[in-house]
């Protein structure tokens, strides 16, 4: 883990703790501070890691917070190793699960929260299963102190016969911590399983985005 020392500026934004993550088929890396970050800042930070590997957006997104002069302090970077069963049941439990609580648990106190996942196991000789998802979690001025918003996708296929089945879904919270379905699919793939699909891209987009057709449209390259 690496740690860095603070920039200053005057910006009117509420300090706030931030956490960041970027998962592969190999490990989960983060990226967390404290900050009086503008929202509309966010975004920008997200197109600056969009412009490198998920490797180098830990570097990417510091380099931006002292590029800009934002207020930022306890900046650290991290990375651990990803356990199949594990993520899988993450994103089963964003896809299917009746409240937020599955998404709290794994953020913990960050205020505020960006997340993907971009993952692939290979199971056996010719079988593959994996996930993808965007997910983001803010501060509201609803009854709820969150916003939460989901694009997540799990999948299944078999290279010797190239049959694939997917669950997708995208979902939102509204003013507490029931989450709603807005667009779902079960059966083909609304992400491609091979190739490449930008999730950061999706990440950055995640609130404009309600239906399949908008998901794909964004992400499949």
């Amino acid at each position: 883990m690496e740690k860095h020392t603070a920039k200053q500026n005057h910006y009117g934004a509420r300090a706030q703790t931030f956490l960041f993550e970027f998962g592969t088929d190999k490990e989960l890396r983060s990226v967390a501070f404290k900050g009086a970050i503008p929202e509309p800042e966010i975004s920008h930070i997200l197109e600056a890691a969009h412009a490198h590997l998920y490797v180098n957006c830990a570097e990417a997104i510091h380099s931006y917070l002292d590029a800009h002069s934002l207020t930022y302090s306890d900046f650290t970077s991290g990375r651990i190793r990803l356990e199949h069963a594990s993520v899988m049941a993450s994103a089963n439990s964003l896809l299917h699960a009746d409240i937020c609580e599955c998404m709290d648990k794994k953020i913990g106190s960050a205020d505020i929260y960006y997340g993907v996942m971009d993952y692939q196991h290979q199971t056996d000789r010719s079988c593959f299963e994996g996930c993808y998802y965007a997910v983001s979690r803010t501060s509201s001025s609803q009854k709820d102190p969150y916003e939460y918003h989901i694009i997540c996708q799990t999948f299944q296929c078999n290279t010797s016969d190239s049959s694939e089945h997917a669950c997708f879904a995208i979902r939102k919270n509204e003013g507490g911590p029931q989450l709603r379905t807005l667009d779902q699919a079960d059966g083909e793939p609304v992400l491609a399983t091979f190739g490449c699909v930008d999730m950061l891209r999706l990440l950055i987009h995640i609130r404009a985005v309600t239906t399949k057709q908008y998901a794909a449209e964004l992400a499949n390259r």
